[in-house]
């Protein structure tokens, strides 16, 4: 949700320069429409998007009987990003498309608000799980932007962010970071270090260290964005249960199980208090949960919410979000260290087919999964099957490696995380040395 806040306060600014440029409102209705989109914009804001539909269907109403077709586009744009915060993910899209076709048909090619609508798109299409056209959506917002404003405004951090994420979801990490960091440089510059944009781009960074494995720059970034948010809009914002739930991210990651179990309550408690039993990004935090009860051994209670959160997810945007891949991974998890090898392996191959549909064969969530699979075999003591996936993971990760030879093995300096890459060389070592055993 954090990215949506943060797009939502980046359109605020970017519809009132718009606007300006494309046409000027007179008197009467049209007022009365620009008091309305303005009030929608502020409840946005505060992350009450219930209020804010209210206002942006009157200012829609208004906007389309007079034909100001920026401020009728802008306001479809922000009234999708509103629908999808308030778990209506595919109205969004159609609501965010719609306002894209409009700046089409009827404005010139670089406009802003052409800008702006794809900005608002690429995140619908985040959450629907379609990265690659996300991340084509905001290359072209960012384009532009910077035809418009040039390379230090803060549409242009806006959409760094933005892009920030896609970057890291489809596996570039080094990119992540430094449209992130980008990002903050340009706020930063402009503002100062306390401005409100500031802090989805400190969490989105958060989130590229958090998988890299920088988990101290990674906390210090989430806490500053806690500040930056609590300071303007107090201590149960929405946007404060994502903070919340990343701190606890952070500390599973880090061993620190009671600080994990206590940040992650905390932001599912803030984000039920907001949006209620199935709002979407609960998906995201329970399934957090789950795998802090996963690592503590409670197994029936991870399957419990890993089941909660699979089915918000199904119910917000359907069978095929990759973000679904990640929650069958880690029910295959739990059903194996329950041994029941036959729930374990329906679900990590649930996982892979998913995951291979959306990023192909060659992506570290496939080998991962691949992975996972090994190891369930390794349990079955069937070695020679461990031992073809363990292989079909180094094929995944590694970019230019192909051999399916179960005795052949990737160069570690062709791979980013070698780590990684090291680890599933020792566990398909292991394999090896229990098939000769055998």
């Amino acid at each position: 949700m954090f990215k949506i806040f943060f797009l939502i306060l980046f359109l605020a600014n970017y519809t009132v320069n718009a606007g300006s440029i494309s046409c000027t409102i007179p008197t009467g209705d049209s007022l009365e429409a620009e008091k309305n989109y303005n009030l929608a914009e502020e409840y946005s804001r505060q992350g009450k998007f219930d209020s804010a539909l209210i206002f942006y269907e009157k200012a829609l109403v208004i906007f389309e009987e007079k034909k100001y077709f920026s401020r009728w586009a802008s306001c479809l744009c922000s009234n999708g990003l509103s629908l999808n915060e308030y778990g209506e993910t595919q109205r969004a899209f159609q609501t965010a498309e719609k306002g894209l076709i409009l700046c089409e048909e009827n404005l010139p090619k670089n406009h802003i608000i052409i800008g702006k609508c794809n900005n608002a798109l690429a995140t619908i299409l985040t959450d629907l799980g379609k990265i690659k056209e996300a991340s084509d959506a905001y290359l072209l917002a960012l384009k532009i932007a910077k035809i418009n404003y040039g390379e230090k405004h803060p549409a242009v951090a806006a959409t760094l962010s933005n892009l920030s994420m896609t970057y890291r979801i489809m596996g570039d990490l080094e990119k992540a970071v430094e449209s992130s960091l980008a990002s903050i440089e340009i706020y930063s510059s402009l503002f100062g270090p306390e401005e409100e944009d500031l802090a989805p781009a400190y969490f989105n960074l958060a989130s590229s260290y958090t998988e890299s494995g920088d988990y101290d720059n990674s906390i210090n970034c989430v806490k500053h964005a806690i500040r930056i948010v609590e300071k303007k809009f107090g201590p149960i914002h929405p946007n404060l249960g994502r903070c919340y739930g990343s701190l606890g991210n952070i500390y599973y990651l880090q061993n620190n199980l009671p600080e994990s179990f206590k940040n992650f309550s905390y932001g599912i408690q803030i984000m039920k208090k907001n949006f209620g039993e199935n709002y979407p990004p609960l998906s995201v935090e329970y399934g957090n949960l789950a795998s802090s009860f996963q690592k503590a051994s409670i197994q029936d209670s991870a399957l419990n919410y890993y089941r909660l959160s699979a089915n918000i997810r199904r119910l917000a945007t359907g069978v095929d979000n990759p973000m679904l891949a990640i929650t069958y991974l880690n029910m295959g998890i739990s059903f194996m260290h329950l041994n029941q090898n036959d729930s374990a392996e329906f679900y990590l191959e649930k996982s892979h087919l998913l995951k291979e549909k959306v990023f192909g064969k060659k992506h570290p969530g496939v080998g991962l999964t691949f992975s996972c699979l090994g190891d369930l075999y390794i349990n079955k003591k069937e070695y020679m099957k461990a031992l073809s996936f363990y292989q079909q993971a180094l094929v995944a990760i590694v970019a230019d490696f192909n051999n399916m030879d179960i005795y052949t093995n990737p160069n570690l300096d062709k791979f980013s995380s070698s780590v990684y890459l090291l680890d599933l060389l020792e566990t398909k070592a292991i394999a090896l040395e229990k098939l000769h055993i055998q």
